[in-house]
C-alpha cells in the first residue's frame, strides 16, 4: 500500500506534538513556526506582534523574536528569554551597542532566576537594569509599552 506524501498542515501538526523546539501555529497567514514554547505563548497572547520581523546587523547579524508599532508610532523590539545564557547576554549588549538608536526589550519568563547559582549574581531582571535594557516578565507585553 502506497503511501501518501504528508501536506504541510500535517507536518506542521507533528511539529507541534513532536518536536519541542520548534512550536508551530496555523494562523490567517499561514504556518508560523516558533522557536520555544514561551515564544509561541507570547505571540499567540499578543497578536499584534510580527515574529522575527527583520534581521538587525552588529559583529553578526540577530533576529529579534517580535516587533510591534506603538501608539505613537515607535518600533518596538521584543527578545523573549526563558534561559538567559551568558553568549545570549554579551550578544544583546553588543547589538544595543552598534545600534543604540534601536528600542529593544527583553521579555522574560522568571525575571528573579539568577545568572549563577552564586548567591551574589544578578538576577535576569538586574543584569537588564545594569545594562540598560527595558525589561518585563511574562507573556503578556505591558499595556504601557503599547502606550509609548
Amino acid at each position: 500500500m502506497a503511501r501518501t506524501p504528508k501536506t504541510r498542515a500535517t507536518k506542521a501538526k507533528n511539529a507541534l506534538r513532536y518536536n519541542n523546539r520548534v512550536v508551530t501555529s496555523i494562523s490567517k497567514k499561514g504556518l508560523t513556526k516558533y522557536r520555544s514554547k514561551f515564544e509561541s505563548d507570547v505571540g499567540k497572547t499578543n497578536p499584534y506582534l510580527i515574529y522575527e520581523p527583520t534581521t538587525i546587523k552588529y559583529e553578526r547579524e540577530y533576529r529579534p523574536d517580535f516587533k510591534f508599532v506603538s501608539k505613537t508610532g515607535k518600533e518596538i523590539y521584543v527578545e523573549c528569554k526563558g534561559f538567559f545564557r551568558n553568549e545570549d547576554r554579551s550578544k544583546m549588549i553588543a547589538v544595543k551597542r552598534c545600534n543604540p538608536n534601536l528600542d529593544i526589550r527583553l521579555l522574560f519568563v522568571n525575571a528573579n532566576q539568577r545568572l549563577t547559582k552564586n548567591k551574589g549574581s544578578f538576577s535576569y531582571g538586574e543584569w537588564a537594569d545594569v545594562h540598560g535594557f527595558i525589561w518585563a516578565q511574562g507573556i503578556q507585553i505591558p499595556f504601557s509599552w503599547l502606550d509609548e
